[in-house]
This record gives C-alpha cells, structure tokens and sequence, in this order.
C-alpha cells in the first residue's frame, strides 16, 4: 500500500506536472504504469511503481504533444479560408 500511495506523491510532484498538458500526462502516465504493474504482479516480476520510468514519462508526453499539435494543425486547416477561393 506505501508502494502506491509513493507512487501517487511522485506523480503529483513531478515537474512535467507544471507544464503545458501536464495533467493530461501525468495521469495517461498514471493508467498505463498501474497496468504494467499490475500485469508484472500477475508474472510474480513486481516492480517499485513509485520509481517514475522517465522514458516512459516522455514517450507519453510526446504522444500526448505530437496529437495536441495534430488538433491544433487540423483546426486551423479548416477555420483558414483557402488560398484557391482568393481569386
């Protein structure tokens, strides 16, 4: 039970917490490291999930990023008049 609840500490003080979509990947982070280890329980290969991967951290934070920008790209193409209408 100290294992989690440090897990959770370690998570709420990150520092990637205060940055832009830090909430967002702070808790994608959270749901995909429990599940790893909880599957890693099953294979009796437990692991010490308040140790935060920090690659696992970034791919997240990457991902979480790389789709941000995609929307934002995706939002402007449509709102933007289009250059061939301007004639």
């Amino acid at each position: 039970m100290e294992c989690i609840a440090k897990f959770y500490v370690a998570l709420e003080t990150h520092p990637i917490h205060q940055t832009t979509h830090g909430n967002c990947i702070i808790t994608v982070y959270a749901g995909r490291a429990r599940h790893e280890w909880f599957d890693a329980l099953k294979r009796d290969e437990g692991f010490n999930l308040a140790i935060i991967d920090p690659d696992l951290m970034k791919a997240i934070a990457d991902e979480i990023k790389d789709s941000s920008r995609d929307e934002e790209i995706a939002a402007v193409s449509i709102t933007a008049p289009s250059l061939s209408n301007r004639r």
